[in-house]
């Protein structure tokens, strides 16, 4: 089954006239009567921790857009091992790249926390497309801007140690995830497991371990569970300095 959502019906709030991510969408380009046919005709589905989007090799018949929650895309190879290869939030959209590359879905997407997104079909999204070139154009910069990330996190995979890797995590995550505390401590609540941040990293858990271990030690974090707690933030930012010391 392509889909396994809690609830699945059409035309439910949010109304994109009024959605709070409109302006930084692709759909931004779309004028009033255009805007009108996709708020009418998308699908609204929320979904539970651990429910599928939708899976890897499942045909690419439509792009979503995440209205709340997080999301996971893991890859799996011919052997059964699975990557996190990366992470949607509020106000992003995934599988548009599958859907422009006419074919399957090359990820799982998979959800992290419970989400809401609204589902836009080939069909509608094929004839805004004919009806206005922008959009197609918005669509392509978001392809352009993910290949660059995905080059950025090859080089950090490559060069970085796995210590300075997760402390670029933790900073990626902290505006997203993180709050501040009357004493000024930082804390941050990891949306993934040990084992997702690891293959994210492209490292193994173990390696993980040891590198939050020297984190701990230096006081530069302190880890429990999914729990992050910095004391101060200069001293992560330090960790992302070129001359830090590789972790093996």
């Amino acid at each position: 089954m392509l889909y396994k959502p809690t609830e699945s019906m059409p035309n439910q709030n949010p109304q994109c006239f009024t959605c709070q991510w409109r302006d930084r969408s692709a759909w931004c380009v779309l004028n009033d009567e255009d805007l009108g046919r996709l708020n009418s005709s998308k699908v609204v589905r929320t979904f539970q921790p651990g429910q599928n989007i939708y899976v890897q090799g499942d045909p690419a018949n439509g792009v979503y857009c995440v209205e709340s929650g997080a999301v996971t895309l893991r890859k799996t190879d011919e052997n059964g091992n699975a990557m996190v290869v990366g992470m949607a939030h509020a106000g992003e959209a995934i599988g548009y790249r599958d859907f422009f590359s006419r074919k399957e879905f090359m990820a799982t997407a998979q959800a992290v926390e419970p989400v809401r997104l609204c589902f836009v079909n080939r069909a509608l999204v094929d004839a805004l497309l004919r009806r206005n070139p922008a959009l197609g154009l918005r669509f392509l910069v978001r392809i352009s801007e993910d290949l660059n990330h995905a080059e950025t996190m090859m080089l950090q995979n490559s060069t970085l140690s796995v210590r300075t890797r997760v402390a670029h995590l933790l900073l990626a995550l902290k505006d997203r995830y993180g709050e501040v505390e009357e004493d000024g401590t930082l804390v941050i609540r990891l949306p993934l497991s040990r084992q997702d941040i690891a293959s994210m990293l492209g490292t193994r858990p173990e390696t993980i371990s040891r590198a939050i271990h020297i984190l701990e030690e230096s006081e530069v974090a302190q880890f429990s569970g999914r729990q992050v707690r910095v004391a101060d933030l200069d001293i992560l930012l330090d960790e992302i300095e070129p001359y830090e010391a590789f972790v093996e």
